[in-house]
Parts: structure tokens; sequence; C-alpha cells
């Protein structure tokens, strides 16, 4: 820090130039290479930290020497959906991408199954729909469920998210009505909850 302190901080602001500089030293040492490979040597080439697990893509902080110096480094994580709960529209479908990265390439095809039905999803790494850049080592497609439900699609590594299909809505006008609700007092007040049991289903986007 400047008149010769020393100063602790954290976050972005602190990540980024140290991004930054251990970009420039990979791409000293490899003149050749592209933004692909330098991104990926990056994620590669850290070190395992249990403390990130879940709560970044590799679980890892960056290391100079094992970007610099890479052995046998894999990285194969989901990057979507986010979360292990997600919701679609039927006739939408959800988008799926995970990354798989052996030191700076692409590390081969990912399938994805539908426990459900049986079906296999093949993500490519290709350029073309939802996957943006051919060869990054991104894997992705799209999958659109049969039909309203719930789905659980397994990735690699046991990896389990569970998806709920829905149908889209669909509206029409009606006439005006209305009905005097008789039934229990739940003597709700400001910011009070109360659970109860529908005596009826609940459907949402014909899901219940």
């Amino acid at each position: 820090f400047p008149s010769n302190n020393y100063y602790w901080a954290s976050g972005t602001s602190m990540a980024t130039p140290f991004v930054a500089g251990l970009s420039a030293l990979i791409k000293s040492k490899y003149p050749n290479y592209d933004w692909i490979k330098i991104k990926n040597l990056i994620l590669t080439g850290g070190k395992n930290l249990s403390s990130l697990y879940g709560k970044t893509i590799t679980g890892k902080i960056i290391r100079a020497d094992g970007s610099l110096s890479p052995g046998n480094n894999v990285v194969l994580a989901r990057l979507r959906p986010i979360g292990n709960k997600v919701s679609c529209f039927v006739d939408d479908g959800i988008e799926i991408s995970v990354l798989h990265i052996r030191n700076e390439s692409a590390n081969g095809n990912i399938n994805v199954n539908v426990l459900e039905t049986g079906e296999t999803i093949n993500l490519l790494d290709n350029g073309s729909g939802f996957d943006k850049v051919s060869g990054d080592g991104i894997y992705s497609g799209i999958w659109k469920p049969p039909g309203a439900g719930k789905y659980t699609l397994l990735f690699p590594n046991n990896d389990i998210v569970e998806v709920y299909a829905l149908n889209k809505y669909n509206f029409q006008t009606t006439t005006y009505n209305w009905r005097q609700i008789t039934g229990t007092n739940l003597n709700l007040t400001d910011e009070s909850v109360k659970k109860i049991t529908s005596p009826f289903p609940v459907k949402f986007g014909d899901y219940s």
C-alpha cells in the first residue's frame, strides 16, 4: 500500500489483479495461447480449497506454478442449471452446460441422463445453438421435457438436478361474480402466517 504499508483486503477488486497478473505470466510462457487456453490453465492449475467447494465453479484458488507448469489437471463442473431445483416451461426447455477441461484444452463431450425417461442428453462444445464458443471446454445443450411433471437430471460425478416442467398458462375473460366465504377464521394479523391443508389440488403450470 502507499507509504510502504501493508493492508488486508478482499473481494473482486483484490482478486482481479492477481488473475490478470497470472494471465500475463501464462501468456509470456505460452505466447501462442489464446484466451481460451489461458482461461483454462487458470481454472485447472489452482489449488483445491475445501471452503470453496460449492461456492465456486472449481473449488480452487489460483496458483501460478500449477498454471505455468500444468500436470494432468481436470475440472468437471456443472454451470447450468444454477441450483439443484429449477423450473421451466415444457415448450421452452432448460439450458444445460458443463465445464470439462484438462489443463488448457477441452476434455470431451458430456452426457446427462434423465432418470424418469431413460433419455440421454448429449452436450456438445461446437459453438452451435446454446453453446457460445467452439472448443472452449464448455459443453452445452437444451433439453425439452416430454410433458409437465418432475424430472431428475443426473450429471457426471452423481450431481443431481430436479426439474419441474410446467405448461404455459392460457387465460380467458369471465363474468364478474363473487361468493360469501365461510369457514374457520384463522385470525390472521399483519405479518402472521398459518399453514392450512387445501381441500382441492392447487396446480402450478399443470403440475400439482
